[in-house]
C-alpha cells in the first residue's frame, strides 16, 4: 500500500513539474515575433550579472504626452584649456543593462551574414572587395590610461565645421579638425563643476556620453547620465551642456542638470538631431534594478541654445519596448511637419518597428508618439559575444548584440529620405 501511495505521489510531482514547465514555456513565447525575455540588468561596480525576474507579462501601453519645465541651468563662460587638463581618478566596470537572450523561433540560417569571404550567398572570392574611402587624417582619441574610468569606455563622438569631440566614461576630449591636435581634455565632473556649479551633474557623472553637433543652430551638445550611489538611489539625471557658439573651446556652455525620472534610471540614453528640436530615448529602469519600459523625450532648441528653463514633451512606453533610437538627421532637413522617427529592433530577428513623434510646442498636449509600424527585414542572428572581430587586425571591438546602436541617420537625397542603422 505504501508503495502505491508513493508511486503515485512521485507520478503527481511529474505531472505537476511538466505543468509549471509548460507555463514557463508558453509564456517566453507569448507575444508576436518575441525572441527575447524581458530585459535584465547587467552590475554596473562589480562586472556581475544580476538577472531581473520580471512576474508580470510585457505591457505596451503608452503614457503620455507629459509636458515639463527643467530649470536647473547654469552658465559656464571660461576657456576650456583653463580646467584641469586631469582625467578621472576612479575606474571601475560600466556595462550597460541588457536583455537575456532566450532561442528564436525561426532559427536557422543567416541569409545575410558576413564573412571574410562572402557577404551573404555573394562570394567575395572572384574580385577585389569595394574599397571604403581613405581617411582624410587619423590622430589618438582618449585612452583608458589616463582618460577612461569605465570598461568598456563607450566611446561616441561627432564631428563640426573646425572641431571633433569624442567622449567616454567619464571624459570629454576636444579635438582639431583640421590637425587632430587635442585642444582640451577634461573630465564631466569638472566640466558641470566649473564656473563653481554644483549639484548631481557636478559630482556624480558615470557615462554612457552621446556627442551632437546640431547643424541646425551650430551649437555643440555633450550629454552624459548622473546618478547617486549604485544607481539604486532616485532621482537619475541627463546631463545637459550644450555651447553657446560654435566655438566649442572658448565660447562658452549652458550646462543643464534634467531630472530624468524621480524614481527609474535612465540607462542607455541616446539623442538625435531634428528639424524642431532635440529628441531623446532611454530605458528606465526602476530603482535601477527592475525594467519599467522605454521612455522618450522632445525637448525644445530654442531653450537649449538661449539657456532658458528647459521646455520637454515626453511619453513612456510599456516593457514590451527596449531600446528605442532616435533619427538624427545630417545636411538636408526633412520636410517641414516630418515627425522624428523612433526605430528597434526588440523582440525580433526578422523585422525592425518604427515610432512617430510629434512634438507640438504651441500645445504640448496635442503631441503625438505613434506606433509600432513592423516590417520586414531579412532573417538575421544576433551576435553570441560581445566583441566583433576587424578584418585585417587582430583587436577586437566592444559591441552590443542585442540591441541596435547609433547611428539612425536620416538622410534626404533630392527629395528622397532613407534611414540607416
Amino acid at each position: 500500500m505504501k508503495s502505491n501511495a508513493v508511486r503515485k505521489l512521485a507520478f503527481g510531482m511529474i505531472i505537476l513539474m511538466l505543468v509549471v514547465m509548460s507555463v514557463f514555456v508558453a509564456r517566453g513565447n507569448a507575444g508576436s515575433e518575441f525572441a527575447y525575455d524581458i530585459p535584465r540588468m547587467l552590475g554596473m561596480e562589480n562586472g556581475a550579472e544580476e538577472l531581473i525576474q520580471v512576474k508580470d507579462p510585457p505591457t505596451t501601453d503608452v503614457n503620455g504626452p507629459v509636458f515639463e519645465v527643467h530649470d536647473q541651468v547654469a552658465s559656464m563662460d571660461m576657456d576650456l584649456r583653463d580646467m584641469p587638463q586631469l582625467g578621472p581618478e576612479k575606474k571601475r566596470p560600466m556595462q550597460e543593462m541588457g536583455q537575456m537572450p532566450a532561442p528564436a523561433k525561426n532559427g536557422g540560417a543567416d541569409p545575410v551574414i558576413q564573412t571574410n569571404k562572402s557577404f551573404g550567398n555573394r562570394p567575395l572570392e572572384g574580385g577585389p572587395l569595394a574599397a571604403a574611402p581613405a581617411p582624410l587624417i587619423n590622430f589618438k582619441g582618449l585612452d583608458l590610461t589616463n582618460w577612461g574610468a569605465g570598461w568598456p569606455p563607450d566611446t561616441h563622438g561627432d564631428v563640426g565645421p573646425t572641431h571633433y569631440i569624442q567622449a567616454v566614461n567619464t571624459s570629454i576630449g576636444i579635438f582639431s579638425k583640421a590637425t587632430g591636435a587635442r585642444l582640451a581634455a577634461f573630465t564631466f565632473d569638472n566640466f558641470f563643476a566649473a564656473n563653481g556649479g554644483s549639484g548631481a551633474c557636478a559630482t556624480l557623472n558615470y557615462g554612457d556620453p552621446i556627442v551632437l553637433y546640431d547643424q541646425i543652430s551650430g551649437r555643440w551638445i555633450i550629454t552624459d547620465f548622473a546618478f547617486a550611489g549604485d544607481g539604486t538611489t532616485p532621482p537619475y539625471y541627463e546631463c545637459i551642456a550644450v555651447s553657446k557658439t560654435a566655438d566649442p573651446v572658448s565660447g562658452g556652455w549652458w550646462l543643464y542638470t534634467v531630472t530624468a525620472s524621480t524614481t527609474a534610471l535612465n540607462d542607455y540614453p541616446k539623442f538625435g538631431i531634428w528639424n524642431d528640436g532635440i529628441y531623446m530615448s532611454a530605458n528606465m529602469f526602476t530603482g535601477g534594478a527592475s525594467y519599467g519600459g522605454v521612455k522618450v523625450w522632445a525637448l525644445n532648441r530654442s531653450d537649449l541654445i538661449s539657456g532658458a528653463a528647459l521646455r520637454s514633451i515626453s511619453f513612456t512606453l510599456g516593457t514590451s519596448s527596449f531600446s528605442l533610437l532616435p533619427a538624427n538627421l545630417k545636411v538636408t532637413l526633412a520636410p517641414t511637419g516630418t515627425p522624428e522617427y523612433f526605430m528597434s529592433d526588440y523582440g525580433s530577428n526578422t523585422s525592425m518597428k518604427l515610432w512617430k513623434f510629434t512634438a507640438n510646442w504651441t500645445t504640448p498636449s496635442s503631441s503625438t508618439f505613434t506606433g509600432p509600424q513592423s516590417f520586414a527585414v531579412a532573417s538575421f542572428t544576433r551576435p553570441s559575444s560581445t566583441v566583433v572581430r576587424q578584418l585585417g587586425s587582430t583587436e577586437r571591438l566592444d559591441t552590443l548584440g542585442d540591441r541596435l546602436m547609433t547611428w539612425l541617420q536620416y538622410r534626404n537625397v533630392n527629395g528622397v529620405q532613407s534611414l540607416w542603422v
